[in-house]
């Protein structure tokens, strides 16, 4: 079931067009979502390798699917999330998987 909700995830953030920003957009639920694996279920399987804060851009989303598509072969995961403390502000995060 991850498996399946993080593929439509990554699929909802590859769509053209750029985020709404408000509280339906189908962009920012999956940012939202992905900012949430890191659950129970998936901490034994993901290793937290790096996590920085940078200033958010509309277009982060596009560079973190990039990675994601490809670098998943290398067992990378890469992961954005808005700060709880500061909506200017992204948690980029990489993962091994």
């Amino acid at each position: 079931m991850i498996g399946y909700k993080f593929q439509k995830a990554t699929e909802i953030l590859s769509e053209s067009g750029s985020c709404c920003y408000n509280k339906y957009c189908e962009k920012k639920n999956a940012l939202s979502w992905l900012a949430k694996v890191g659950s129970e279920e998936m901490e034994s399987k993901i290793e937290v390798i790096s996590t920085v804060k940078i200033q958010h851009s509309p277009d982060l989303y596009k560079i973190v699917d990039a990675l994601n598509r490809t670098l998943k072969e290398k067992d990378l995961m890469f992961g954005l999330a808005l700060d709880s403390e500061n909506q200017d502000k992204a948690i980029f995060t990489i993962y091994r998987t």
